[in-house]
């Protein structure tokens, strides 16, 4: 609805403000914080490279800004806000894509179960069941479930498909993800982002992927928002504030 609506607008936004900023300086000519960032990106950059920076084109591909310096691209994803949502899709398409990875039966009606706030025995109908009333009364299943879908090898195809490469075969895979605004944030790794959510396992949501959290967009009947799914990265926005150690800690788990 509206507030997604907003989210998206304030995200482009920021988006553009940070290409604004980057397009056409050289690394001298950056900030300190920016000059680390692009350092990161660009081992190998010197204090006169240019940078040029440009928006991605392709809207459902994971990558929002593409970077070149001295003639090396990468692609970065650029992600704001408090709870981060890092992907959507049709709920049909994901339950297809759990299906292929190997997830049972049992642990996909669980999720349809979660997801709709109905089932076939309980025909809740025109009032599906609110998140607190199933947490109360079906938590075993969702934590059944969640323990299923945090093998190792079902985490990363979720992390690939949600934050790194996407839903598209052939789809340009991101290199970095920058969390954060103009002034604060913290670039971290296509293998970072691997590490950090493998070693950091526990979320409090019912249905979740390692730290990765499952959720409808709504569970209102009629709305057509009912049938697409949402993962959110919470861990995420810790790094707006934290300092450089933040990330060496979520690698270990420590965090």
């Amino acid at each position: 609805g509206f507030f997604m609506e907003e989210q998206r607008l304030y995200g482009l936004n920021n988006e553009k403000i940070i290409i604004n900023y980057l397009n056409g300086k050289t690394m001298k000519e950056l900030n300190a914080k920016w000059k680390e960032h692009l350092y990161k990106m660009f081992p190998k950059a010197k204090e006169n490279s240019v940078i040029y920076a440009k928006h991605y084109p392709d809207m459902s591909a994971k990558p929002d800004m593409m970077l070149i310096v001295d003639g090396e691209d990468k692609y970065v994803s650029i992600k704001t806000g408090d709870c981060p949502s890092v992907h959507h899709e049709p709920y049909c398409a994901f339950k297809r894509f759990l299906i292929k990875n190997g997830v049972s039966k049992r642990t996909i009606e669980i999720i349809r179960f979660y997801h709709y706030g109905d089932s076939k025995k309980l025909h809740t109908g025109d009032n599906p069941m609110n998140v607190n009333e199933m947490k109360e009364k079906y938590m075993k299943y969702f934590d059944e479930a969640s323990d299923e879908l945090n093998s190792e090898h079902i985490v990363k195809a979720v992390i690939s498909r949600s934050i790194v490469r996407g839903t598209g075969a052939g789809r340009t895979p991101i290199d970095f993800l920058y969390y954060g605004d103009l002034e604060h944030g913290k670039v971290i790794s296509r293998d970072e982002i691997y590490e950090i959510i493998l070693a950091n396992r526990d979320s409090s949501s019912p249905i979740h992927i390692s730290s990765l959290n499952y959720y409808p967009n709504t569970r209102k009947i009629n709305s057509k928002e009912r049938n697409t799914i949402r993962i959110k990265w919470p861990m995420l926005s810790f790094l707006y504030y934290c300092d450089d150690s933040a990330i060496e800690k979520m690698k270990k788990g420590e965090f």
